[in-house]
């Protein structure tokens, strides 16, 4: 797999975002070791270094929820930070299609872990709604990303972001209490044998690639449509 573009990856800014140290050097050690004059704190490193990280916001969504139903507000809020903190990342690595909605849902995911921090009455709902939208947009991101590595002839990163952008939507209708009916089920478990595709390097055919990004599209819009409708009820307070 090829992720050839270099980014810029602040260590410092991995860490308050709730990644451990021992990631953090990981990181370290795969970068080039150069310095940016303007960010003493950054390296230059390689894209494929975030690639492990790609379903951690799926695990701070998980833990915001659970604190949340303990009434553990800040814990709750804590965990929120680290989910805003990744779509403020992804969208520094975003195409242009999908920058708006990275950016609407960490608004979403900041406003609504400062509401909790001061102690405000945040509803259920609202909660829900912050996280499906953030799935929603990380789901584009990745959809997009597929997109272009078609273009380039890059099938595995390709796979890679199509089954990324595949589990984003899962959670996301999860967070929506929207149930997909089993002609999705199965596209969806198509998307996740990608994973051992990958694994064992088999080669990917362009044309299937170009028929699932079709069906992503769709499905990817479907709830972007679903939480527009119902977006109302989820922000209302």
């Amino acid at each position: 797999m090829r992720m050839k573009r270099t980014s810029v990856l602040a260590i410092a800014a991995l860490l308050g975002a709730g990644l451990s140290s021992a990631r953090a050097a990981e990181a370290a050690k795969d970068t080039k070791g150069e310095k940016l004059k303007d960010s003493p704190s950054s390296l230059v490193v390689e894209d494929e270094v975030w690639y492990p990280w790609r379903f951690e916001p799926m695990t701070w969504e998980h833990n915001a929820r659970m604190h949340y139903r303990q009434h553990e507000e800040q814990a709750a809020a804590n965990e929120l930070r680290k989910a805003e903190s990744w779509l403020k990342f992804a969208r520094g690595h975003a195409l242009p299609e999908s920058r708006k909605a990275l950016d609407s849902a960490a608004s979403d995911l900041h406003f609504l872990a400062a509401d909790l921090e001061q102690g405000n009455v945040v509803k259920a709902d609202r909660l829900d709604y912050a996280l499906a939208r953030a799935d929603e947009a990380l789901a584009q991101w990745h959809y997009f990303k597929a997109r272009d590595s078609v273009a380039r002839l890059e099938e595995g990163d390709a796979a890679m972001h199509l089954r990324t952008a595949a589990r984003y939507l899962e959670h996301a209708a999860t967070s929506a209490r929207w149930e997909y009916g089993p002609e999705t089920t199965t596209f969806f478990e198509d998307m996740d044998e990608y994973g051992r595709v990958l694994d064992e390097g088999t080669t990917i055919e362009p044309d299937l690639l170009a028929s699932h990004l079709t069906a992503l599209e769709s499905e990817i819009n479907r709830m972007a449509t679903t939480l527009d409708e119902t977006a109302k009820k989820y922000v209302a307070d």
